[in-house]
């Protein structure tokens, strides 16, 4: 039987790459939280340092406060941000709370 966590909020747009951690060990990564429609999509567009907002390529419930990880899309593992949404414009289209320091290839 799996035991996860539970919570008011969700993490939504995770992709999760482990290169050479741990030679010969495999492991794996259950994340538990509000059931959603979308739990992590492609940009559909590229974003740059200091923008705030996002356009995903899928239809999304997510709403404002939750929070989201866009992960690097560079070999530069701590390129990975992350954010709350402010606003939602619409169900793929989002306003974050702080901008970018990396530019995100969607």
């Amino acid at each position: 039987m799996k035991k996860g966590l539970s919570s008011n909020q969700s993490i939504n747009c995770i992709l999760i790459k482990f290169y050479k951690l741990f030679p010969g060990s495999f492991g794996g990564l259950d994340l538990h939280g509000r059931n959603r429609s979308v739990h992590w999509t492609h940009l559909a567009t590229s974003v740059s340092a200091g923008d705030d907002t996002i356009t995903v390529e899928e239809d999304t419930d997510w709403e404002e406060g939750d929070e989201i990880m866009v992960t690097a899309t560079t070999y530069e593992p701590w390129h990975t941000e992350t954010f709350k949404i402010l606003s939602v414009t619409d169900a793929r289209t989002f306003v974050l709370n702080a901008t970018f320091e990396y530019t995100h290839v969607g």
